[in-house]
């Protein structure tokens, strides 16, 4: 195991949370678009319908 500084550690902790974010995020929106009828990001009332299939989704994610 080579020595490795603090700065190398703390770039290293930063790629692997922003790597677990970004499949996070990619993932919620994958289930959003996959819930969400395509018209409803056209209306005014759209974050609505986000919260709602957010509420629905929230606890029961389909993988």
């Amino acid at each position: 195991m080579p020595q490795m500084y603090p700065m190398e550690w703390l770039i290293i902790y930063f790629s692997m949370i922003t790597i677990f974010f970004m499949s996070y995020v990619i993932i919620f929106f994958v289930t959003l678009n996959k819930n969400t009828p395509k018209n409803t990001y056209l209306n005014e009332n759209s974050t609505y319908q986000i919260y709602k299939t957010l509420k629905k989704n929230s606890f029961k994610w389909k993988w």
